[in-house]
């Protein structure tokens, strides 16, 4: 193996967002398991398998930490995921020195204040706020992927609306371009033996009852 990276969180329960970070940071126990959220598992995993290159993600926020964890031989490779989502050339920043703490947008990402915030005590409410700051790095991400710069002024409510009315574009998008192709394959298929899928309402045709004329086109579309 040439090196093993330690991470974690699922889209249950976010590691790196809100509910995930304040949990984890409220039973930590010194300032170095508070910013790296994963380093009592890579102790472990080092005290096995002291030879195995590793890697640890999540949560390194300062120059002077990620200098202490290499020197004290706790990680090999430091990880840093959302800081480039805002500085893209922090690598360049950090080995020269320019850039001592690394962006933290995710503390003040939320939907409103109080009962709104990802501190209410709605669940529902935290778990809004726990998809709005991951639509936040998804937009951030896309900005950058097409040759444009972070969006400093991209709040949590404007990422999250714009991230759901985007999955629900595609999702119509998809199930429109299945449905069509399902009818192109049965136009080209053998008359009379199709049966097409409505993907969009998840019904369909009962099979023996003819959905296009039993003719060949003469250019198959597929």
């Amino acid at each position: 193996m040439d090196l093993l990276e330690i991470s974690g969180g699922t889209y249950e329960a976010l590691a790196f967002v809100n509910d995930g970070m304040r949990s984890y940071e409220g039973r930590a126990k010194s300032t170095k398991a508070r910013e790296a959220f994963f380093l009592d598992y890579a102790r472990t995993i080092r005290a096995a398998a002291p030879e195995l290159p590793m890697m640890v993600t999540g949560g390194f926020r300062t120059a002077g930490f990620m200098r202490e964890s290499l020197r004290d031989d706790e990680v090999d490779v430091i990880g840093i995921a959302r800081p480039f989502c805002l500085e893209p050339d922090l690598a360049r920043q950090l080995l020269s020195g320019t850039l001592d703490v690394l962006p933290t947008p995710e503390r003040e990402l939320r939907l409103g204040p109080g009962a709104l915030g990802p501190d209410s005590e709605n669940a529902k409410v935290r778990g809004l706020n726990n998809q709005a700051a991951v639509a936040y790095f998804y937009a951030q991400i896309i900005e950058l992927a097409e040759g444009r710069g972070p969006r400093s002024t991209l709040s949590a409510r404007r990422a999250l609306v714009e991230h759901m009315r985007g999955e629900l574009l595609r999702s119509q998008a998809r199930a429109f371009q299945l449905t069509l192709t399902l009818v192109v394959a049965m136009w080209t298929g053998a008359p009379g033996r199709g049966i097409l899928v409505r993907a969009d309402f998840g019904s369909h045709v009962p099979a023996g009852r003819p959905i296009l004329p039993a003719v060949r086109p003469p250019v198959a579309l597929l």
